[in-house]
């Protein structure tokens, strides 16, 4: 799923979430917020956003990975009472290692 934050019709950021249903967990892979709208709520309005969509399919958990230099990322999964999970040496294309951050679902 992607998800768009919108104000007047204009993209403020978006967020992209895959569904595992073995797992009933959604990966949130990409959260994106324009520039100059940065620390203002954007993104954790929209992994708040990707919370309802979560549990309206159903899963019960969200992890978020990040690059381990993202430390703007890291203060919002913890602001957002994520915890960290782990990390992956290499994982992403320029082999920077990923960090990732999980939290359970409120029903």
């Amino acid at each position: 799923a992607t998800l768009a934050a919108l104000a007047r019709g204009v993209v403020m950021g978006y967020i992209c979430l895959q569904a595992s249903t073995v797992t009933d967990t959604a990966w949130i892979t990409d959260v994106v917020v324009r520039d100059d709208l940065r620390r203002q709520g954007v993104g954790s309005g929209l992994v708040l956003a990707g919370h309802d969509w979560a549990a309206s399919q159903g899963l019960r958990r969200m992890v978020i990975e990040m690059q381990s230099k993202n430390f703007p990322a890291v203060e919002m999964a913890i602001k957002l009472g994520y915890e960290f999970n782990g990390y992956h040496d290499s994982y992403f294309e320029n082999h920077d290692i990923a960090l990732f951050y999980g939290r359970f679902l409120h029903r």
